[in-house]
């Protein structure tokens, strides 16, 4: 079985024979400006790998980062120097990739990739490029490029990605084979309220994670529950402390779970999403009505609350009660692929030797005798 290095490379690939599985270096042009002309500027060599300590200085000044996988990634504070400090020293190793491009021995771009169980899949949480007057498209194209390299050596089938509208690193996505699957909406609040919380909204508790799992089932199309194939692992509560951790709020009837919000809980503030049964919009004011009155019990602090194409609904009744749009955003998937090397069939001659029938043989006592009328 061939080993692997601490940052997931093959032994092999790591010597350096990257040449058959990575992309090679590439070159940054200066870009197209009079200021970058008159300089008289050539262009620089391009490389990337995963980083390393020495690239630590480099990230704690690099600029230009663009968060995605928002709003979750709103809620903590973010830091690429941190980021690529815990993947390398961090003991349990954090999960983290943390991939750096490389121009004349200094870090001109970064991405971080974090892995998701149970599947490993792949999300794209942040991207970000600094060249200065050079041009930064072939920057963000060689990481995007590189990460999913390193996914497919690392057996990983998809890679997911969050993407505001107007994103610098959306078009190069695009290009290597991200496409959008669904669209979203995030919206932002200070303060919801207080409320009381009704009798039928409950907290969820672990038995209820394959009915929410059937209730997403039932109410995301088709084409989403495809792309995002999502187990019921994903509906997990996971309550680490009073001010951190995942919560659920359901709503039964008949032993079926109809309608449910999921909240992340960070110190610095909350992110809810919202299923309801298409047809049980009805219950979308009642379920608001419990998740205010669990948002009240805690200290006030934003909210953000990310609503897809399909819950207009859903939206409509959150901007009734204070929260505004901050910004619309795809969701992209990649797949990775792999070589399909079908067997090859070998026609063989084959013959047979065709001999006289054998004849049956069968006992004596079993043939039909010859009837003599003279006997009597």
């Amino acid at each position: 079985m061939q080993g692997r290095t601490s940052d997931g490379f093959p032994r092999e690939a790591k010597k350096g024979d990257r040449s058959g599985n990575f992309p090679a270096a590439r070159r940054i042009e200066p870009a197209s400006s009079p200021s970058s002309r008159s300089s008289g500027l050539h262009p620089l060599p391009l490389t990337v790998s995963p980083a390393e300590l020495r690239d630590l200085p480099d990230l704690l000044r690099l600029p230009g980062i663009e968060l995605l996988n928002q709003p979750e990634s709103l809620l903590v504070p973010f830091s690429p120097f941190r980021a690529a400090l815990r993947s390398r020293v961090r003991w349990p190793r954090s999960r983290r990739r943390v991939l750096v491009a490389r121009a004349s021995d200094r870090v001109v771009g970064v991405a971080i990739f974090q892995p998701q169980r149970p599947d490993q899949r792949w999300r794209l949480d942040a991207i970000g490029a600094a060249v200065g007057v050079f041009d930064a498209i072939p920057v963000i194209d060689e990481l995007i490029r590189y990460g999913i390299t390193l996914a497919g050596v690392n057996g990983v089938k998809r890679l997911y990605a969050r993407v505001p509208h107007g994103a610098f690193c959306a078009t190069g996505l695009r290009e290597v084979g991200f496409w959008p699957y669904a669209s979203e909406t995030v919206l932002v609040g200070t303060n919801l309220g207080v409320r009381r919380m009704p009798r039928i909204v409950r907290r969820q508790v672990p038995s209820d994670t394959w009915a929410v799992q059937q209730l997403y089932s039932a109410s995301v199309p088709r084409q989403v529950e495809y792309a995002e194939a999502l187990t019921s692992d994903r509906w997990n509560v996971a309550e680490t402390r009073a001010t951190v951790g995942v919560h659920g709020l359901v709503i039964e009837e008949g032993h079926h779970i109809v309608a449910m919000a999921r909240i992340v809980n960070r110190t610095s503030g909350h992110a809810i999403e919202l299923i309801v049964l298409p047809e049980r919009t009805e219950l979308i004011d009642v379920l608001l009505d419990g998740v205010t009155a669990w948002l009240s019990e805690r200290r006030s602090m934003r909210v953000y609350a990310s609503i897809r194409s399909y819950q207009q609904e859903i939206r409509t009744k959150l901007e009734d009660r204070g929260l505004i749009p901050l910004h619309q955003q795809d969701l992209l998937i990649k797949y990775t692929t792999a070589n399909v090397r079908l067997p090859v069939f070998e026609v063989m001659p084959a013959f047979s030797e065709v001999r006289e029938g054998v004849p049956h043989r069968v006992p004596t006592f079993l043939r039909t005798q010859p009837h003599d009328d003279a006997v009597t």
